[in-house]
């Protein structure tokens, strides 16, 4: 294959707050066919509200001449599109290898993550839209998320 593996593919990226990522974890049990309760929540989530961010791989896809796969992320941060020096740094952040092979044998890698942010931290972000900015071998990927998302999310104090 004359361009082989590029490093160019996308993600998908999930913003969610304490129940937003037990019903994503709870869809990710129904999804396997396993059970899910209330004793199956982290403690974690069951405490102070705290942002989560998922960053998931999308599958390789594959055209004639490439195959494209999302470059191992490094970090994830938070930083206002209004105001580019107003970064939020993870309060966690982990990743997990992902691997995907073919049926000649194959395989390619990639890692998804993991990462929580403090919910006050992300409200004293200037107003308006955010980038969600993936930082990978091969550069940065950024998903943003728009002020009417941003209220949804992280409703302000009352």
């Amino acid at each position: 294959m004359a361009g082989g593996v590029q490093r160019d593919g996308a993600f998908t990226v999930i913003v969610s707050q304490n129940a937003g990522r037990i019903a994503f974890l709870a869809a990710s049990a129904k999804r396997l066919y396993k059970p899910f309760s209330a004793a199956d929540v982290p403690e974690q989530i069951k405490g102070a509200p705290i942002a989560f961010v998922h960053v998931e791989p999308n599958n390789p896809s594959r055209s004639q001449s490439k195959i494209s796969v999302a470059s191992p992320i490094e970090r994830v941060v938070l930083k206002s599109k209004v105001n580019e020096s107003a970064v939020v740094q993870p309060e966690s952040f982990e990743t997990e290898p992902v691997t995907w092979s073919n049926l000649l044998g194959g395989q390619v890698e990639a890692n998804r993550a993991y990462a929580t942010f403090g919910v006050d931290a992300i409200r004293e972000l200037p107003a308006g839209d955010f980038d969600v900015v993936i930082i990978t071998q091969h550069g940065e990927r950024r998903c943003k998320v728009g002020a009417k998302d941003r209220t949804k999310i992280f409703p302000t104090k009352r």
